[in-house]
């Protein structure tokens, strides 16, 4: 899967959270536009958008999905797109 993060970000995973209470935090260092996704329900489209600092246009996390996302995913990050070049 190709990360959809700022290019100067490091990855991260925190790993499937299977039990109430469970939490995972990450310190993100680099200001940019990051998608995420949930493994388990990606194909439902539950993926996520963090905006970090000032809007930046940053890449790779405003361009099309391409087709090794599920289309529920895709259609996810189209509107993640979209949204965020309505605030810019």
């Amino acid at each position: 899967r190709p990360l959809r993060i700022p290019h100067a970000a490091e990855p991260w995973d925190s790993t499937l959270l299977r039990n109430d209470g469970d939490i995972f935090e990450h310190t993100f260092t680099v200001d940019g536009d990051y998608n995420y996704y949930c493994v388990p329900h990606e194909a439902l489209g539950m993926l996520g958008l963090i905006l970090v600092g000032k809007l930046s246009k940053q890449e790779p996390a405003l361009e099309p999905a391409d087709d090794s996302f599920p289309l529920a995913a895709i259609d996810k990050i189209r509107d993640f797109i979209n949204w965020t070049k309505s605030i810019y």
